[in-house]
């Protein structure tokens, strides 16, 4: 029996777009399927025997969002894929590149420590001190460098998007090493910390 053809057919879709919406797809099905999988153990975890690094309801909750994205993932990558090629078609999709690259550098930022104390020192939180001994003293803030960090993630973002002349295997290249960056340090300091050694 011969396939029947979509009607009214899918709109044209460029190399550009393409390679742009398969990106887009793929970081959203791994991520998504990441924390789906590493909150598993929050889910089982017994508060009364004490180990859960987050609440049971929470892993729960990201455990269905992971799942959520990781659908949202293989929907575009559906959609991009039955599409059929032209140089004169679509590239919308090309504004993802921007977006997953501004959210993992922006997020990746996030991750970085915001005071910091010389060698030897404990910071103390609460009252923003490096503590030695007798010795105190205000800890070193890098919140202007994080916030030009992340604006500088941002630009590069809106670059991606702008400028044609980078080629599509580079701008993937580069959003993907931003989005796992920033995605895997999230993961790592959340719910896949236990799975790490020591």
């Amino acid at each position: 029996m011969p396939r029947r053809e979509r009607w009214p057919p899918p709109p044209a879709i460029s190399s550009r777009g393409r390679w742009a919406g398969v990106t887009t797809g793929g970081c959203l099905v791994v991520a998504g399927l990441a924390f789906a999988v590493f909150s598993y153990d929050e889910l089982t975890c017994r508060i009364a025997e004490g180990g859960c690094d987050v609440f049971v309801g929470v892993g729960g909750l990201i455990s269905l969002l992971g799942l959520a994205v990781a659908a949202v993932g293989i929907v575009i990558l559906r959609r991009v894929l039955i599409r059929p090629a032209s140089p004169t078609g679509g590239s919308g999709w090309t504004s993802a590149w921007g977006v997953l690259f501004a959210i993992g550098g922006a997020v990746a930022v996030t991750r970085l420590p915001t005071l910091v104390c010389p060698d030897g020192f404990d910071l103390d939180q609460l009252f923003e001190l490096c503590i030695r001994d007798g010795e105190r003293f205000e800890a070193t803030s890098h919140l202007l460098e994080k916030w030009l960090l992340v604006l500088t993630a941002v630009v590069f973002g809106v670059v991606l998007v702008k400028a044609r002349r980078i080629p599509s295997a580079v701008a993937t290249v580069l959003t993907v090493v931003a989005w796992v960056g920033g995605v895997g340090l999230l993961l790592v300091d959340t719910v896949a910390r236990e799975f790490l050694p020591g």
